[in-house]
């Protein structure tokens, strides 16, 4: 018998990426059994009691995440068969199971090797309690397979008629669900009906809708009553209005009835429903953190209402703003410490003077703050004032346009100590069209805020002149746009600053080709799937060829190139280089993708001595979001750190971590 039959536990030998059998066999890389023989006899492992390392692999696997925790699992059992019988043989290791994906692009095979896998794993699981997500991904089909067509109607029903076995599967042992996570089209939520009064141990529910497979009336109202009688039901999540292919939705909407009194967390992002009174009305004593975003809120409670715990209060919609300020004055909610107002408001409303009556009602202290940005803070100065006199303990400020008068009453000295553990700011610009306001802070008036808050970065022991040393904490300012306006102020924010900060060493000649080089890199590279006509546009690819040419001739070495950072051509150039095989227009004779990659990495060396020649630093996350950090001087950052901040991206994709490979293996 091979070592993938003792692996695999007599289950066909596809690989499963979560539990789909989609990645190649050889991309396993599996050893023979002839290396596993030789280092289990070799080493110590046999020596050591199996219930010992069953221990050793339950605490190593605790606080791993879900896309990481099977491949873990995996890697321990591959090391010898010994290991591989304690991991097998210890039910805690098989309690979190591996991600169930499922879509409508499965064979009849494909089905039948995850239903079998889900079983097996299951059974190892023994009597525990598990976690879960499942997963249907409907791959999206070209438009001109309408509904109508009856070849295709019949496989969505045969689709889904596999789909509802395997959910059986998961419903016959319903009494050990414990965190639940279903992405699942409303077409399936009827399969979850028997699990009601049968979810002892439940304790998290997560639902996002996807769209329902088959053809369905428009204005569907789907009602979901399984989970009401969940006795340790504390945690739930609920999206029904992010849905796949968004330009074919149905205008359904599903409904929750939960045991809301009992609930500790609910986050909710729902449409044509007006689920929030229920939730406020019926919370119970244990509510702590209330998210809610819906499109159609029509009616808020003009009651007072107080809820003790409640400390965290999301509210974002677009309903009537007068009846938003009118619910914020009736709420009291003393544990209050993070608030995020916001909508889609077509005009200025006062929420500020909304907000600072919830606080003196409530006698709390705010920790986070976000307001809508059409909230003009230039006209509610007062109330944005004393709410953060109120607020002395704020880390995070996440507003609107500021003027240049504003930015100077939140400059910190001796006298002016408001908000003196502000760590981070988010200043969001007007909303697109809005030509009345500015979009980035004026450049002079924000600097020297900047500078008051993070100059020295440390408290100093003793002042002269006797006053309470000064602890400057913020560490981080993100701007967020919506227009292409932007870019234009973002090239003039940056010139002011470096005069500000007397470096003098803006090129503006190097700011000028960048704005010519960027449409290209930002559009180009990018096509969309209704441009899929560029991919036979000769002019354009080589455009884009002489974009690249330009760009492999420019010589660095006596440029600033933090101009490169901040106006995002380092960023692209790194998206660019991690694009997929036949997703860039002419990549195919240009190679783009690899020579991408190659300038980055000829750069890096100058990138990053310009990038650390400062300690205010600014860099390009995404189309319309910039940062400006401050690194204070003595903080012991690594290469790879300030590397990620370069290219604006997270962790994984900087260093090269490699994603191609699912987190479960068999």
């Amino acid at each position: 018998m091979s070592e993938l039959v003792d692996f695999n536990e007599g289950c066909a030998k596809s690989p499963v990426d979560g539990l789909n059998p989609m990645e190649p066999e050889s991309s396993l890389e599996r050893p023979s059994g002839q290396d596993i023989v030789p280092l289990e006899a070799s080493t110590v492992i046999p020596t050591v009691p199996m219930e010992l390392w069953q221990r050793v692999f339950t605490l190593a696997t605790r606080d791993v995440g879900e896309e990481a925790y099977h491949k873990t699992l995996f890697s321990f059992r591959n090391v010898s068969r010994f290991w591989n019988n304690a991991a097998l043989g210890e039910c805690h290791l098989w309690c979190r199971l591996p991600r169930i994906i499922l879509s409508n692009s499965l064979s009849d095979e494909d089905y039948a090797a995850i239903k079998q896998r889900l079983i097996l794993c299951l059974e190892r699981g023994g009597s525990l309690p598990i976690s879960f997500t499942f997963d249907y991904q409907r791959r999206e089909e070209p438009i001109s397979l309408s509904f109508d067509n009856q070849y295709y109607r019949h496989r969505k029903e045969e689709d889904l008629r596999e789909a509802f076995k395997a959910l059986e599967i998961l419903t016959g042992v319903s009494d050990r669900w414990e965190d639940v996570n279903f992405l699942i089209p409303d077409d399936l939520l009827v399969a979850l009906a028997p699990v009601r009064g049968r979810l002892a141990s439940l304790s998290r529910m997560s639902y996002q809708r996807r769209l329902s497979l088959i053809p369905c009336p428009w204005g569907r109202k789907t009602g979901v009553s399984c989970f009401v009688d969940a006795p340790k039901l504390k945690e739930v999540t609920i999206d029904t209005l992010t849905v796949c292919f968004p330009d074919r939705d149905d205008g359904a909407s599903v409904m929750f009835d939960l045991p809301w009194k009992q609930l500790e967390v609910v986050n909710a992002i729902v449409c044509q429903e007006d689920s929030y009174m229920a939730i406020i009305n019926n919370s119970g004593r244990w509510l702590r953190s209330l998210k809610y975003q819906s499109i159609q809120v029509t009616t808020f409670s003009s009651t007072m209402i107080n809820i003790q715990s409640l400390s965290t209060l999301c509210l974002w919609s677009e309903g009537p703003p007068r009846l938003l300020c009118a619910h914020l004055q009736c709420l009291t909610l003393p544990a209050l410490e993070d608030l995020d107002i916001g909508g889609l408001f077509e005009t200025n409303y006062d929420l500020y003077p909304s907000i600072l009556l919830l606080l003196r009602h409530s006698n709390c202290s705010l920790r986070k703050l976000a307001v809508d940005r059409t909230s003009d803070v230039s006209e509610q100065l007062e109330s944005f004032v004393e709410i953060l006199a109120l607020s002395p303990r704020l880390t995070h400020l996440d507003i609107g346009h500021l003027d240049a008068f504003v930015w100077s009453r939140l400059e910190l000295s001796p006298s002016n100590q408001l908000v003196p553990e502000l760590q981070m700011i988010t200043l969001r610009g007007r909303l697109a069209g809005d030509l009345t306001r500015n979009l980035l802070p004026d450049p002079f008036p924000f600097m020297n805020m900047v500078h008051t808050r993070t100059d020295g970065g440390r408290p100093h022991s003793h002042q002269q002149d006797g006053t309470v040393p000064l602890i400057r904490r913020l560490r981080e300012v993100r701007l967020v746009g919506d227009d292409r306006r932007s870019r234009s102020d973002q090239a003039r924010l940056y010139e002011a600053s470096e005069r500000w900060l007397r470096d003098g060493r803006f090129d503006i000649d190097l700011s000028k080709m960048i704005a010519k080089w960027e449409p290209s890199l930002r559009e180009d590279f990018y096509p969309l799937r209704q441009h899929s006509t560029r991919f036979q546009n000769v002019h354009l690819r080589l455009g884009m060829n002489q974009v690249m040419l330009e760009l492999e001739g420019l010589d660095v070495r006596d440029r600033d190139t933090r101009m490169l950072i901040r106006l995002g051509v380092i960023h692209f150039l790194h998206a660019i280089s991690q694009r997929p095989e036949g997703c860039i227009p002419g990549d195919d004779i240009y190679n783009f993708r690899t020579r991408a990659l190659q300038l980055c990495q000829k750069w890096k060396l100058y990138l990053l001595q310009d990038f650390r020649s400062s300690p205010y630093r600014w860099s390009y996350l995404e189309d319309g979001l910039f940062r400006l950090q401050y690194i204070d001087p003595s903080s012991a950052r690594s290469e790879d750190e300030d590397w990620v901040d370069i290219l604006g991206c997270n962790n994984q994709e900087a260093l090269g971590i490699s994603r191609g490979v699912g987190p479960w293996f068999w």
